[in-house]
Order: C-alpha cells, then sequence, then structure tokens
C-alpha cells in the first residue's frame, strides 16, 4: 500500500537525521533488512539497532544490517532480538581486535558451519575477540576456526583414537 511505503519512508529519514546516518545508507540498509526477512513492522527499531551497532563499531548501517540479519538468520534468532546480538558484536569488538565490517565479511564463513555444528553465537564470537587479540587478522581467525570446526566434524584417524580414549562422540 502506497501509505504503508511513504510512512516507511519518512521514518527511515526521521531515523537518519536523528542518529546522523546517511540516508542513501539507510535506505540501502532498510532494503537489505527487508530482503533478509526483517518484517516490515520491526523495521524501523531494526535499523536504529544496526545504525547504533554501527556508529559504535566504525560502520554503516548497511553493513551492520548485513552482519546483523545474517547472524540471526543463520542462528534462528527472532529479529526483536537484535539489540541482545548487537550488544555481542559490540562486545567482540571492544575485546577484541576487529571492527564491525572484518566481522561481517569474515562471519559469513564461520558462522553457518558454527551454527550447523552446535557452537553458540556467545562461543563463536568470543573465539573470534580472544583469537584477533592475540594479533591474528579477523579474516584469519574466521579461516582458522572453520578449520577447526570440520576437523572436529570430520575427524582423522588419529583424532578418531582420541575421541575413543577419551570417550567422546565424535567421527
Amino acid at each position: 500500500p502506497p501509505a504503508k511505503i511513504e510512512a516507511m519512508r519518512a521514518d527511515i529519514r526521521e531515523l537518519s537525521k536523528d542518529l546522523g546516518v546517511g540516508l542513501v545508507d539507510s535506505t540501502q540498509a532498510a532494503y537489505n533488512a527487508l530482503s533478509a526477512g526483517v518484517p516490515s513492522d520491526n523495521l524501523i527499531t531494526f535499523l536504529e539497532t544496526a545504525a547504533k551497532t554501527g556508529i559504535a563499531g566504525v560502520a554503516s548501517t548497511n553493513e551492520s544490517v548485513e552482519l546483523l540479519a545474517g547472524l540471526m538468520n543463520t542462528y534462528k534468532i527472532e529479529f526483536g532480538e537484535a539489540d541482545a546480538v548487537s550488544d555481542k558484536l559490540f562486545a567482540t569488538v571492544k575485546n577484541g581486535v576487529t571492527t564491525i565490517p572484518q566481522l561481517g565479511a569474515a562471519l559469513g564463513q564461520v558462522a553457518p558451519s558454527a551454527a550447523n555444528a552446535g557452537v553458540e553465537l556467545d562461543d563463536l564470537l568470543a573465539a573470534m575477540a580472544s583469537i584477533t587479540k592475540q594479533g591474528v587478522n579477523t579474516a584469519q581467525a574466521s579461516t582458522g576456526l572453520s578449520a577447526a570446526i570440520t576437523a572436529l566434524l570430520n575427524p582423522t584417524e588419529q583424532l578418531t583414537g582420541i575421541y575413543e580414549e577419551l570417550g567422546v562422540a565424535g567421527g
């Protein structure tokens, strides 16, 4: 309906003005959020969270939307929980040596396999913070974590033997 679209445009303009973020960035972010499955009723609240994440994490609103929505979809987290996920991302940036854009680029490679392996989002983000704090760049940290998860899920004969010795399920 045209009235609903115009109201959404007005809300996006107001959000951009209130938070001091670019209108073009906010509009792209809105499009990507809707494409990622954010319900239109939650759009402005979600965009506000993403914009604040971007401001705190040296990122655009659109980069924050892509990261938030991607993680929330991967981990099947309701979009109403965006503030909690944003807080976890900010803690990762604060406790590690990374940025929101770097996390966005890197987590897309490791989050799906981590989620499928049962690695909780909190644990994945804590690992990213810890590894980057040790001087490993975000992309390498993601690649290493992805390789470790794959190795644990598809163990070599030697690792299978270790699993058996420890009495753990594996391989």
